[in-house]
């Protein structure tokens, strides 16, 4: 008697438990789409991943709390980075979720190769599975050797097709105004061969120009420029996101990482569905 009663026990009530959710044919439909969803990791058409990049000084923390509207990233006027890691936030404005990545100077802090390669696959999880824009922030009047130099690099980790996502925003754009030039006046009179010039007409002209000074109506609009140019950028092959093969890489790895993280889950709730079953059966037994 006492044998039939536990083989009606676990017919009736522990191998449902244990079956389900492991091969997604039983329980409910939240279930199903907690453990058995095999879709990817949603992309979200409302948000701009926006990669900042430049030398030390430019006003790359700067620009990126324009952007943001807020004090997001730390700020100081030194010939030493203020921003030696990585740093990033985001915040919905203007209808977009905004995600910006505020990267260090490269080549102005005494970095070795692959301390800097390090550095730049944190960006990689930070912006999968892929950067809308990245901006190259650039002082007005001035484009050094370093910053030639931080280009070239970015070009050899990133490939040919960065140009296709890059914009170039100038900073204190107040003092190309009290030479009375605009930005614009500034960069069509540039040389054609210098560097800058080149990278601007190779990256199909987008560029732009925040200030310092003035109304914060100013900086709103300045902001709503950039996004404008973002939205308008349609990339290889159409796609509106950069992303070269360590991106997709990163995705992969992360897409695993989800996968192994809801096989936990379902390991750790069918143990505990077990231990509630035979829990119950002892206190059965035991009356």
């Amino acid at each position: 008697m006492d044998h039939l009663k536990i083989t009606i026990f676990l017919v009736l009530i522990v191998f449902p438990l244990i079956s389900s959710p492991m091969d997604c044919q039983y329980g409910n439909d939240e279930e199903k789409e907690e453990y058995c969803s095999t879709n990817p990791i949603a992309i979200n058409n409302d948000e701009v991943r926006i990669l900042l990049i430049g030398k030390t000084g430019v006003g790359k923390s700067t620009t990126g709390n324009t952007i943001l509207g807020f004090h997001a990233f730390d700020t100081k006027v030194s010939a030493s980075s203020v921003t030696t890691k990585t740093q990033y936030n985001e915040t919905e404005r203007f209808g977009k979720r905004l995600v910006v990545v505020d990267t260090p100077g490269l080549f102005d802090t005494n970095r070795t190769e692959q301390e800097i390669l390090v550095e730049i696959s944190k960006w990689y999880s930070l912006v999968s599975p892929g950067v809308h824009a990245i901006i190259l922030v650039v002082q007005v009047g001035r484009f050094t050797e370093e910053e030639q130099k931080t280009v070239d690099f970015f070009m050899n980790v990133f490939g040919e097709d960065l140009k296709d996502y890059l914009i170039v925003v100038f900073t204190h754009k107040d003092r190309s105004e009290d030479e009375n030039k605009t930005v614009d006046e500034f960069v069509q009179t540039m040389d054609k061969s210098s560097n800058l010039r080149r990278l601007i007409d190779a990256s199909k002209g987008r560029y732009t120009a925040i200030g310092y000074k003035g109304k914060m109506e100013e900086r709103t609009m300045e902001v709503k420029q950039i996004l404008s140019i973002i939205e308008e950028i349609e990339g290889k092959d159409g796609k509106n996101y950069y992303s070269n093969e360590v991106f997709q890489r990163v995705q992969e790895v992360m897409e695993e990482n989800e996968r192994k993280h809801k096989k936990e889950t379902e390991e750790k709730n069918r143990e505990k569905k077990i231990g509630a079953a035979l829990s119950m059966v002892g206190e059965w037994f035991a009356f």
